[in-house]
């Protein structure tokens, strides 16, 4: 199997090319460009000779021998490319024969100022003269490029090799993958979700544990020609050519669905010197020609290429190049590159058979065709699960409070709002159940905010909860960015009771920046601090408090549904949710340079004008326009 290891090292090493190289605006790419507050002349100065005193017996005095490469074993953490991590590599393991030697130990620390030596190219000088202006053109422009989130590549694998949803091995697997970063919430921001050796090798564990998935009933030469649906397999018994040509038309399949475009010949021909490299390798160990372990292998590496290779990890965007490219900011998407943009904003998987054929046929610049499949998706059971579990991750949801608050309640909740097309307005202010600390339960308009669930999820010590409350509201439900001059520990516990804590930031200097998400968690006092429980009669925070900077709508609330109430008719707020699920479909979580603000306002003024203004209405304003199927450079 030596070939096929090596087949598969290559893999790895072009995503670690990908994440070092390349990439545009939006691109999920880290660069090498230290920070220039901590790579001052001095800092450089003090990591070169760190550096030589340190570092260059084994890795060389100049840029050129340097070994750049990290042994993967030991740089788990992170990718090793910014000055942060890289730094925290040096403290912990460098150099080898003694990692105290060059620590973390303040701004100018020997690592930090080494770790900033490389990577501004072992060099002390700071360029002042600014980059000129990148200027695209046909044969060089920059796309972004993120990789599948973590839930993508699960479902993807599944829905490759048709697996059950209900896999011991795969749901082990599951838990080798790297933790991921989110904004507001949502994970599939192509900036933040870079590669690393980490994420490779939860990758490669995952692919492993599918293809035995897979293949375990594969045990006979009968089986292998129905998997293969290569019936001359079993009657050809004396030659192993049949069994190559089905394994090729097969793969072309396989990779079709996986790598979300047609076949071409490159496919066709790493896939033959893949399966002739293994097969030489068996003649070798003296297996028969239809030896079904030895098929088994064979069929195992050819799943693992694919689900290793770079086309099926990472979201690659080029756009068209058959039309007008002269505008310099912007290209519009393939058919291809559409359906799959569709099916992971809408099913968190592969693009199925249906949109695939309308992709092969050049019809989704459509925008009726588009919504065509788009209703069809969010009416399927896979499309249903996964709005619910990005709402959930939007929510804040804990998962892990499924026994002490029913979390299935929330679940209910959220299918429900988005199954019978519900207003925006009824996420806030919907009846639902509340239970009270004395065991009873009333109905109250006060949506998923008064679910104990949602309670808990953001109740947090020390520190009071109406801290942790208020600065979700601030920043998840209303997009609103919390002061930015918040000092160290603003948001860290304090002594005393919350009344205590909340009268003391409203007698402070501190108090312009407290106000701002205070009043908003201060309305779910009522909900026990413990058992986020519903208590009635608790007044700690008196009878009413003034809404601040909501935007549009600004009143007293006495409670949850007051605020509730509020939310639910704040166009910030309704324009806060369009903007993070457009930017989610875009895989845009962040867009620093404001590209498309005009067309998400296009879009949330579409929703604010549908008829029901349901969630469903604003997924179909993203998909149906123009900027969905557009690649901003």
């Amino acid at each position: 199997m030596t070939k096929h290891i090596g087949s598969i090292l290559l893999v790895f090493a072009a995503l670690l090319t990908l994440t070092a190289c390349g990439g545009g605006s939006g691109g999920g790419v880290t660069t090498n460009t230290p920070d220039q507050d901590s790579s001052s002349l001095l800092a450089l100065s003090i990591g070169q000779t760190n550096y030589e005193a340190t570092c260059s017996e084994c890795h060389s005095s100049d840029s050129i021998n340097f070994v750049r490469s990290i042994n993967p074993d030991d740089c788990l953490v992170a990718d090793c490319s910014t000055i942060d991590t890289l730094a925290s590599f040096i403290d912990i393991s460098m150099p080898v024969s003694d990692p105290q030697a060059c620590t973390l130990d303040g701004e100018d620390s020997c690592a930090s100022t080494t770790a900033a030596y490389i990577l501004n190219g072992f060099s002390t000088e700071i360029a002042n003269e600014p980059a000129e202006p990148f200027l695209p053109t046909d044969e060089s422009i920059p796309t972004p490029l993120a990789r599948l989130t973590n839930d993508e590549f699960v479902n993807s694998v599944r829905t490759l090799l048709s697996l059950p949803g209900n896999s011991p091995q795969m749901d082990a697997a599951r838990l080798t993958l790297a933790s991921e970063s989110q904004v507001n919430g949502l994970t599939s921001d192509s900036v933040t979700q870079t590669l690393t050796q980490l994420a490779i090798s939860g990758y490669s564990t995952i692919a492993v544990a599918a293809s035995n998935d897979f293949l375990q009933d594969i045990n006979s030469k009968g089986d292998l020609s129905d998997l293969l649906d290569c019936p001359v397999l079993v009657a050809n018994i004396e030659t192993n050519t049949p069994t190559r040509t089905c394994v090729q038309e097969f793969s072309k399949n396989l990779i079709q669905k996986a790598f979300r475009r047609p076949v071409n010949n490159d496919d066709t021909a790493a896939i033959t010197e893949l399966y002739d490299n293994i097969a030489t390798l068996n003649e070798e160990a003296g297996n028969a020609p239809f030896d079904i372990t030895a098929h088994k292998v064979t069929m195992q590496a050819i799943f693992q290429f694919i689900m290793l290779s770079p086309e099926f990890l990472l979201v690659v965007e080029r756009g068209r190049t058959d039309i007008d490219n002269s505008n310099a900011t912007s290209k519009v998407l393939t058919d291809h590159e559409i359906a799959t943009r569709m099916s992971l904003f809408l099913a968190g998987t592969l693009p199925d058979d249906s949109l695939l054929a309308a992709a092969d046929a050049g019809l989704l610049r459509d925008a009726d065709v588009r919504l065509q499949h788009a209703d069809r998706m969010m009416s399927s059971d896979i499309g249903i699960t996964q709005f619910t579990i990005l709402l959930n991750n939007w929510l804040g949801m804990d998962e892990s409070l499924a026994e002490t608050a029913d979390i299935n309640e929330v679940n209910t909740f959220i299918k429900n709002w988005f199954v019978n097309e519900q207003s925006f307005s009824d996420l806030y202010q919907a009846t639902v159940a509340v239970k009270h600390t004395d065991g009873t339960q009333t109905q109250q308009p006060v949506g998923v905010l008064g679910l104990r669930a949602f309670v808990a999820s953001h109740t947090s010590f020390p520190t009071p909860s109406f801290i942790n409350r208020g600065s979700f509201v601030v920043e998840r439900l209303l997009c609103e960015a919390l002061p930015e001059d918040l000092p160290a520990g603003a948001l860290d516990g304090e002594i005393g009771t919350p009344l205590e804590v909340f009268l003391n930031h409203a007698q402070q200097p501190c108090a312009t920046c407290h106000k701002v998400f205070d009043n908003y968690g201060a309305v779910f006092q009522q909900f026990d601090a413990e058992t986020s429980l519903f208590n009635p009669a608790s007044q700690d925070f008196g009878t009413s408090f003034n809404l601040f900077n909501i935007g549009d709508v600004s009143t007293s609330v006495s409670g949850v549904h007051d605020l509730g109430s509020t939310l639910g008719s704040s166009q910030r707020a309704s324009d806060c949710m369009a903007e993070l699920w457009y930017r989610h479909s875009t895989r845009r979580n962040v867009d620093a340079q404001g590209n498309d603000d005009s067309e998400l306002q296009v879009i949330a003024n579409a929703w604010a004008n549908s008829d029901d203004k349901s969630m469903r209405a604003l997924l179909r304003s993203i998909v149906a326009s123009e900027s969905f199927i557009t690649l901003y450079l």
